[in-house]
Formats: C-alpha cells, structure tokens, sequence
C-alpha cells in the first residue's frame, strides 16, 4: 500500500517510466489517521479476548497522544511509536498526506487496484487515486471483488490470480 508514495515520485521524476500499478494505495488519509482507524476497527471485532483488549487499547491511546504531538512538531527525536521514530513517522505523514496530491502530477498511465475486502485502505482512498488519475490517457482502476489487502481472498495464502491476470492484461494493452 506504500508504493503509491514511491512509485508516484519515480514516475514523474524518471521519463523511462511509462505505466505504474498501484495496489490498495492511500490516496485520501494520511498514514496516522489509517493506524489510528485500524486500531478502532480492530476493538469493534466480535470475541476478541480481554488481553487484546487491552493492548489495542493501549496502543490507540499511545497512538493518538504520539500523533498529536507529530502534528503539533511538538515531539523529541527520540519519541518512538510502533517501532519506528517521530522523524520517521513525521516524514512518512507528510509523504502520505499528499499522495493523491502526488498522483495528479504524474502523467502516465496507472492501474489501481484494491480488494473490496481491505480493511486497511479506505473506498476514499481508492477513489482519491481513482479521481487522480483520471485525465491521464490509459489509467483504469479495478475494485477485485472477495479480496483482503494483501490481494488475497479469504482462506487463501496467495495472491489471487485474478490480480496478476488483471495487471499483465492492462500491462500488455495500456503500457506495452
């Protein structure tokens, strides 16, 4: 879901590129405002035991307090949250913040792809590429019906076919 901010910047900064697939990608919501979201999902699953409860909640308090003082730039090198630190976490919210920002510079065709089961990226995320991307000759989206995140469905251990039939097709007829 991280390419997106990557591979947007090496396709406008690098003319050998000429198409990018960008899978499950955020595109609306920075990455603070996604960690925080997911850790609110996880407490609303049915028959999570107490332990769990509690650590999640631990981990969303700690969370919003560290995010908070990242927005304000009021936090100390040392700062450290899932096992990165605030510089980090500083950079990649700004680096995600803008994604969609990023997309719309670039100007050669992408493929988006998201599962409609991803609990991680949001329909406004998809929609904000989605709507980045539109002017650009050969871009084409695609919602997979029954996948999670990772482009795998339910009681699966491997990406779906269907996905990597989906890219090598648009990769032949839109880019090649």
């Amino acid at each position: 879901s991280q390419g997106v901010n990557f591979s947007s910047i090496i396709s406008i900064e690098d003319k050998r590129v000429v198409g990018q697939v960008l899978i499950a990608g955020l595109g609306h919501y920075a990455i603070d405002e996604t960690v925080i979201r997911q850790l609110q999902n996880l407490l609303k699953k049915p028959n999570l035991p107490k332990e769990q409860i509690a650590a999640i909640s631990k981990m969303l308090k700690e969370g919003s307090l560290f995010f908070k003082k990242i927005r304000s730039g009021k936090y100390k090198k040392k700062d450290f949250f899932m096992g990165a630190f605030a510089g980090f976490w500083s950079s990649y919210i700004n680096m995600t913040e803008n994604a969609s920002i990023t997309a719309r510079q670039v100007n050669i065709p992408s493929l988006i792809i998201q599962g409609t089961l991803d609990e991680n990226i949001t329909k406004e995320d998809f929609n904000s590429l989605v709507e980045a991307t539109k002017d650009v000759n050969g871009s084409d989206s695609r919602m997979l019906e029954g996948l999670h995140h990772l482009m795998i469905a339910p009681k699966e251990k491997k990406v779906s076919q269907n996905v990597t039939n989906k890219i090598a097709t648009w990769i032949k007829h839109k880019v090649l």
